[in-house]
């Protein structure tokens, strides 16, 4: 056999841990990458914040300090998770080639370890941080609606349940010789914590979506195709970061992978662990540039146009759905209100800032108005 044919695998490395540990290789280091675009988000996000925090007269310092906290909580769970992460793969590779099973084998041999539950706690407080987040998320926007606790029953029950089933978890894996990826025990456990996350995450997305899209129908039927709140709150990109989407989309991609055994479930894995820190990242993002939406804004954007209807006093006899005049307000992209006045047979629309005299025959003679 030809050296650039000759396998140079450790001998003593069953095929499936070559394989887990080759996955779980490449996904720390696309976790890595992941890591740097977390820490620019975690950047932007607090500049923003401190800057309105130590402005005059800022409002809302409360909301900004606590926004603060967790930002963060969650970029500081996501750090330690992939130090962690980092230094079980160097050290295993570097260190433990050749332990019975190779570096897997070492890992999974020592997987409860100190260094270990130094990464296995911090995910878990990630996830609870991000999962908690994106269902305070999803009650802003059903802030609006009847019903709100039927609709967030379901959601808050499975965020009990995957707090619940994650501190079973990380309780078991104390256990010697006890790893996510062995024991059966403790397999079929962790499948129903990730199973639960994922089912949490996909409603949420679902659930958010939904309202998005009905949202924009309304902004659509009140104020306009061209209305800036359209483009700012219904966006796509608005109903794929509001929604969380990337986080739902990573969590079913590793439940599957683990869930049918597959070692690019391992690779899966130190990725899940950074989504988690950018998608609640990109939506604090939005916050803080005053671009995310607020019980305020879905209340604005949400109230219908207004119309003011005044009746002819010399008419007494005409019904009450019957009015000579309207005045409707339209606000338009610029943020100008503009006014339409009739008047029987008179028409006619102007800006605010100007005004015009209008005239029109009716079979009564000559009527003026002046807006």
């Amino acid at each position: 056999m030809s050296s650039a044919t000759k396998s140079y695998r450790p001998p003593n490395v069953p095929p499936l841990y070559y394989k887990n540990h080759k996955y779980g290789f490449i996904g720390v280091q696309l976790a890595l990458a992941l890591y740097g675009v977390a820490a620019t988000l975690f950047i932007q996000c607090f500049v923003a914040d401190m800057r309105v925090l130590l402005g005059p007269g800022g409002s809302n310092r409360r909301t900004k300090r606590l926004q603060i906290v967790y930002i963060c909580a969650l970029f500081t769970c996501g750090t330690l998770f992939m130090a962690a992460d980092v230094w079980a793969n160097t050290v295993g590779t570097l260190d433990y080639s050749n332990f019975p099973g190779g570096s897997y084998g070492w890992a999974m041999a020592n997987y409860n370890q100190p260094v270990f539950m130094l990464g296995q706690a911090p995910f878990a407080v990630t996830n609870w941080l991000a999962n908690g987040f994106m269902l305070y998320r999803c009650y802003v926007v059903f802030s609006m609606t009847s019903g709100l606790m039927y609709i967030l029953a379901l959601p808050f029950l499975l965020y009990l349940a995957s707090i619940a089933t994650a501190i079973a978890v990380l309780v078991q894996t104390n256990v010697p010789n006890s790893s996510i990826f062995s024991l059966l025990k403790l397999g079929r456990l962790t499948l129903g914590n990730f199973s639960i996350n994922a089912a949490l995450n996909t409603i949420i997305t679902a659930l958010i979506s939904v309202r998005l899209i009905i949202h924009q129908l309304t902004i659509k039927r009140t104020m306009g195709t061209d209305s800036d709140s359209l483009k700012l709150y219904t966006s796509l990109w608005t109903i794929l970061v509001e929604s969380s989407a990337l986080y739902a989309v990573f969590s079913l991609m590793f439940i599957v992978t683990f869930g049918v055994n597959h070692p690019s479930g391992t690779m899966f894995l130190p990725i899940l662990g950074q989504i988690q820190v950018i998608a609640p990242l990109l939506v604090a993002l939005r916050i803080s540039r005053g671009r995310a939406l607020t019980t305020q804004s879905m209340k604005s954007t949400s109230r219908p146009m207004t119309t003011m209807q005044f009746d002819d006093p010399d008419h007494p006899a005409r019904s009450e759905g019957q009015h000579l005049s309207t005045i409707d307000n339209h606000i338009s992209r610029q943020g100008v209100v503009e006014t339409q006045v009739s008047l029987g047979g008179l028409s006619g629309a102007e800006s605010t800032d100007n005004s015009r005299t209008y005239s029109s025959e009716d079979e009564k003679g000559k009527v003026k108005a002046e807006v």
